[in-house]
């Protein structure tokens, strides 16, 4: 995949030249300071390095080859110097005389006096800008210096593991396949291993001696966007029994096994009345202490044997690109996520090198049943699962440069299978549709506006016209809940029969960003600006409720869409 750095090559040269530029000038000031006032650029002029074009000749056009020249602790002193000098103004009045000088000195053969006005302008505005770099990198809860140095810069690396211990699995994570005998497993590993085996049996069963294994090694992967290491598996268990418990670990005879853990598969009757099918639904939740009481929430339901499956809609760990963070959050969901199937969908956090890391780590199914993988490392975008009584459409709603869109592919899928589900009714009476961006959000700005109004141009009327139950959405950091809505036109404000799709906004979970309570629109049935997650029950053909939960356990809000015939 195409790095989203990488598509615009000549931004992020000018971004490394900057900050090369500034943190030179900077240092060579530093340096140089018992000998030199605050303005003296005479003696900088002296002392060839103050030139800050000539820190690495492939500067001069642009090319991205200042790694060749630097280390990993060089680069994060040049990035933290050039932070330092431009906080005060005493350092950006320095840094924008050096840079002036420099701007002269590399075009002194050109009109002088045209020239002297863009050097002056040219070092003001490029002074202004490092702040706002550091700010924006900050905001990302990046430890700015070295991941600069990791993404734009790549000199700096960020393992995902313990060096101490590079061949112990962690961060697993269960995945529904197609067949419902089977259930993924992937996780993460610092080194590559001979093989990468999933061990299993029934509950029963020695943990030592698991009858039955499987050698996922054909489906190694790793990536080296933003100075990740790490080695990805995935192997699949087969050949299950339907509502049975077993236990499983993963690794290598060589390199070592995962502790054993405990899944149980759906049951034949999942979902009917005598056993409803639940679920678990977050989005927008971080890596961070912010997720802390929904993870612990949720990880207390499963302990009790509650959830049948967990939906994470989009913004999965908020790593935005400092990858090593992507490893903080799959640690801190295993005691879930190893236990229950972890389903996905990508949101506007993950776009990130366009999407390689997501792509890499998780292992949804394909769009089509039996249709190949276009490479072990490329999980799915969109695909759809019948589970029990639901049809389940697990859609993208993002562009690698942060907007809301559907390509003509997706929506050819989306609409080829809902038209499919909506003849299978009596085997699927229920719809869910999931994905990150609303087509309906009442949180106001371009998100609830512009990106809203484009969705709902592009995927309202199949919603609708295949009779779609239930659409769940995230993006906004808030809870909310429509009356069943078409074309931006309440058609009943109970949710008996319902005409049209309800429209749900969860991204409640819990990220540095905060939450936000949404506006009272005249198509919302309630709305709450509290960190929390939702519990999903379907019990039979008649009954879809859908519960938001608040991390202390409080129930802020729940309704039940009911059916009394077929649809």
């Amino acid at each position: 995949s195409t790095p989203q750095v990488d598509a615009m090559p000549s931004a992020r040269a000018f971004l490394i030249a900057l900050v090369v530029c500034v943190g030179t000038v900077a240092s060579v000031h530093a340096a140089a300071a018992p000998k030199l006032g605050p303005l003296d650029l005479s003696v900088a002029a002296a002392a060839k390095d103050a030139h800050p074009f000539a820190f690495h000749p492939k500067l001069r056009s642009m090319e991205l080859g200042v790694a060749d020249a630097m280390s990993c602790s060089s680069c994060q002193k040049l990035v933290g110097t050039a932070i330092n000098m431009t906080a005060t103004s005493t350092g950006r009045s320095i840094v924008t005389g050096l840079l002036d000088f420099a701007c002269k000195e590399e075009f002194k053969n050109a009109n002088e006096s045209k020239i002297e006005a863009l050097c002056e302008a040219v070092g003001k505005d490029l002074i202004d800008f490092v702040p706002k770099i550091n700010s924006l990198l900050g905001s990302l809860a990046w430890d700015v210096p070295k991941g600069f140095c990791s993404v734009f810069i790549p000199v700096c690396k960020q393992p995902c593991c313990d060096a101490s211990a590079p061949t112990t699995p962690q961060q697993r994570h269960l995945s529904l396949t197609h067949n419902a005998s089977e259930m993924a497993v992937t996780w993460v590993t610092l080194d590559t291993t001979d093989t990468s085996t999933v061990q299993w049996g029934p509950a029963s069963a020695s943990p030592t001696t698991l009858p039955f294994s499987s050698n996922g090694a054909a489906n190694q992967r790793t990536y080296t966007n933003g100075g990740w290491i790490g080695t990805i598996h995935t192997a699949i268990m087969t050949h299950l029994e339907p509502g049975t418990e077993y236990q499983y670990r993963v690794g290598d005879a060589s390199g070592g096994w995962s502790d054993v853990t405990t899944f149980t598969t759906l049951p034949t009757d999942i979902g009917t009345t005598s056993r409803p099918l639940r679920m678990v639904q977050i989005g927008d939740t971080g890596f961070g202490d912010e997720s802390n009481e929904t993870i612990a929430a949720i990880t207390k339901l499963v302990d009790q044997g509650q959830v049948d499956v967990m939906l994470h809609v989009g913004d999965i760990g908020y790593a935005d690109g400092y990858e090593s963070h992507w490893d903080v959050f799959l640690r801190k969901v295993e005691p879930i996520a190893s236990r229950v199937p972890y389903m996905t969908t990508p949101g506007n956090h993950e776009l990130w090198f366009n999407f390689t890391a997501y792509k890499a780590r998780f292992w949804m199914p394909t769009p089509v049943a039996g249709e190949p993988r276009p490479a072990a490392y490329d999980t799915s975008m969109y695909y759809s699962l019948n589970i029990g009584s639901l049809h389940l459409v697990m859609y993208n709603t993002e562009t690698w440069y942060d907007t809301a869109n559907m390509d003509k592919a997706e929506l050819a899928w989306i609409k080829s299978d809902l038209e499919a589900a909506a003849g299978n009714r009596g085997d699927q009476p229920w719809i869910i549709a999931a994905g990150h961006r609303p087509l309906y959000c009442s949180n106001g700005g371009v998100q609830c506006g512009l990106f809203a109004a484009w969705l709902r141009y592009l995927a309202e009327d199949t919603f609708y016209n295949a009779g779609v139950d239930l659409v769940i959405q995230c993006h906004e950091h808030s809870m909310e809940r429509s009356f069943p809505i078409y074309k931006g036109k309440v058609l009943q404000t109970n949710y008996t029969d319902a005409p049209a799709p309800v429209y749900v906004v969860n991204g409640a979970g819990g990220n540095r960003e905060g939450n936000a309570n949404p506006h009272q629109e005249p198509w919302v049935g309630f709305h709450s600006g509290d960190r929390g997650f939702a519990r999903i029950t379907i019990a039979g053909s008649q009954s879809l409720q859908y519960t938001f939960v608040e991390n202390n356990g409080t129930v802020l809000d729940s309704f039940t869409i009911t059916r009394s015939g077929a649809h």
